[in-house]
């Protein structure tokens, strides 16, 4: 059995979500370092912050490892994104 094919009006493309790329740089750290850019996304973020949360478990410093772990996931993402902001601004006006 096949399929017959429909000539009818194209449907165009959705436009695309302006909330998407505001989703991706929340998520997200743009450094622009010799003229090349460096994304410094959360889930790596969150990768090295686990390892140090089972550190901080271990030395006795917390109970709850994925609390912990979010949290400092969270502060290192806002201090990165602070950052680049404030270079990016440093840049426009010397």
């Amino acid at each position: 059995m096949s399929i017959p094919k429909i000539n009818g009006p194209r449907i165009p493309d959705r436009e695309p979500d302006p909330n998407a790329a505001s989703a991706a740089s929340a998520n997200e750290a743009v450094f622009e370092i010799k003229k090349k850019r460096l994304k410094v996304n959360r889930e790596k973020i969150a990768g090295v912050a686990k390892g140090l949360a089972e550190i901080a478990f271990s030395m006795g410093q917390t109970n709850d490892v994925e609390s912990f772990s979010e949290q400092m996931t969270d502060d290192i993402l806002a201090a990165f994104q602070l950052v680049a902001k404030r270079r990016k601004a440093s840049k426009k006006h010397p």
